[in-house]
């Protein structure tokens, strides 16, 4: 495993023990697409296109928990 795979699983390691004690209604996976994507994106002249991929997946975890939600 090398250094910047670790300092991932790390940092997504951190995330989660956050998002089940703060915001465990948020699902973990978000989380993880969110980190995905801003390491892929992490240099500076692609971060434009992190930024936009973040957005898009959070609007679409929203919309589908809202229709979760008018489901029920």
């Amino acid at each position: 495993m090398n250094k910047e795979s670790n300092n991932l699983d790390e940092i997504k390691q951190a995330l989660e023990k956050i998002r089940s004690e703060k915001y465990p209604n948020i699902s973990s996976e978000l989380f993880d697409s969110i980190v995905d994507i801003q390491f892929e994106y992490l240099e500076s002249d692609s971060r434009s296109k992190g930024r936009e991929r973040t957005k898009k997946i959070i609007k679409e975890y929203i919309e589908n928990d809202i229709e979760g939600a008018t489901e029920c």
